[in-house]
């Protein structure tokens, strides 16, 4: 298959599932371009240079001006440039880039963020995430390159209050895709209650198994969390149930990795408890967090639903850290169940209760063979269910399907 793979920005280190993915299915034999609006990062894991995905990567030109004259006349200028060597086709995008955006600056964005890939053959559009921007673009380079368009949702496009009222505008669209695919069973309830669309299949974002495999010689006493530091995965609450072990003298020391804006005010708080035992880390690749998780005895992610209702859904560092036979220390929201077994591969806590996270640390610190237990089942787990190889194998067959239900 020629896979158009619609993303917001490529590569991202904290978005390793969606280069795994690309890579199985082009370890499969499918042929993948990636269409990205930016490059956020220069740090890329190794499979990024293996599989040469940035030779594969198209990136749409960036304009600092949102509006003007100066924008205006690039538009035109390209426009007729594009008419001169393709009249007929260029005159039918014109028409269905007017018809379908709200006002003439959107319409010309969404061309510059396209235009580079109308000249190209592709057999199907897959989406990344399914933002509101993806949705448009998704649907109008399906209907310009005449092929099917499918829409994959992950997390944050589907609870954001804002990006809600954005998606309501589009479920006309959305309905129009050969299929409508999510991460999780929450999810897909979800999207089946809101938006009563049916037939939703679940492609768990997994992880790769040969790389992420339990190591010997852990610290006893390392804990690790492993994150961006933003609203939702509640790393404030981790400090202060740090702050409880230390009341209690518990041994143990914590490394976070990760950044983001909370980081700061995560740091700030360790300076006032006056914990020693605290560290942080800086955001790493695939291969680097694997030596850090191997060094570890404990993985906590105290993830919270936040005011905007952005939320996590199954965290990936979750699969990673069991893979590795680790037990997990997560909250008992979204559809967590999923992943982590209740006293079987972790223990899940009630959210923004750093009592219970620190009861939860305490436990597994004093019974080395809970922490075994634990670890084992977790392992199973993923082999099971969140094998990157087995799922995106279901999503090859979904994507065929969409080719040739056209």
């Amino acid at each position: 298959m020629r896979i158009l793979y619609v993303l917001q920005s490529f590569p991202k280190l904290s978005e390793t599932f969606i280069m795994n993915e690309i890579v199985e299915l082009i370890k499969l034999g499918n042929e993948i371009t990636i269409l990205a609006k930016e490059k956020e990062e220069n740090i890329f894991h190794k499979k990024v240079a293996k599989y040469n995905l940035l030779n594969k990567t198209i990136y749409s030109p960036v304009y600092k001006f949102n509006k003007g004259r100066y924008k205006l006349l690039i538009f035109i200028i390209k426009l007729l440039f594009d008419f001169v060597l393709h009249p007929f086709r260029t005159a039918l995008r014109f028409k269905l880039l007017i018809s379908s955006q709200k006002n003439m600056w959107y319409a010309i964005d969404s061309y510059f963020s396209i235009e580079k890939v109308f000249g190209m053959k592709f057999d199907l559009i897959q989406t990344g995430f399914s933002t509101s921007h993806i949705i448009d673009n998704a649907y109008l380079l399906s209907r310009i390159l005449n092929v099917p368009f499918v829409l994959m949702f992950r997390a944050y496009e589907l609870y954001r209050k804002s990006d809600l009222k954005k998606l309501n505008k589009r479920i006309n669209i959305v309905k129009h895709a050969s299929s409508v695919v999510t991460i999780s069973y929450y999810n897909r309830d979800y999207i089946k209650t809101k938006f009563n669309i049916r037939n939703i299949p679940v492609v768990h974002d997994s992880i790769d198994v040969n790389l992420f495999k339990p190591m010997k010689n852990k610290n006893t006493k390392r804990i690790i969390s492993i994150g961006r530091f933003v609203d939702q995965k509640g790393f404030s609450y981790l400090v202060k149930a740090c702050n409880i072990l230390d009341k209690r003298d518990i041994d143990f020391e914590l490394v976070f990795i990760g950044i983001g804006p909370n980081k700061k005010k995560c740091e700030k708080l360790v300076k006032e408890y006056k914990l020693s035992n605290v560290f942080f880390k800086d955001s790493l690749p695939s291969d680097k967090v694997k030596l850090e998780l191997g060094k570890s005895s404990i993985f906590v992610l105290p993830c919270v639903v936040t005011k905007n209702g952005n939320r996590d859904i199954l965290a990936n560092v979750l699969k990673e850290a069991m893979a590795m036979e680790i037990p997990i220390i997560t909250s008992d929201i979204c559809g967590v169940d999923e992943l982590v077994e209740h006293e079987i591969s972790g223990l899940l806590v009630p959210p923004k209760d750093p009592e219970a996270i620190a009861n939860a640390i305490e436990k597994l610190l004093k019974h080395p063979e809970l922490r075994k237990k634990m670890g084992a089942a977790g392992h199973k787990k993923i082999i099971k269910d969140f094998n990157i190889k087995k799922e995106v194998k279901k999503l090859e067959k979904i994507l065929q399907m969409a080719i040739n239900s056209k």
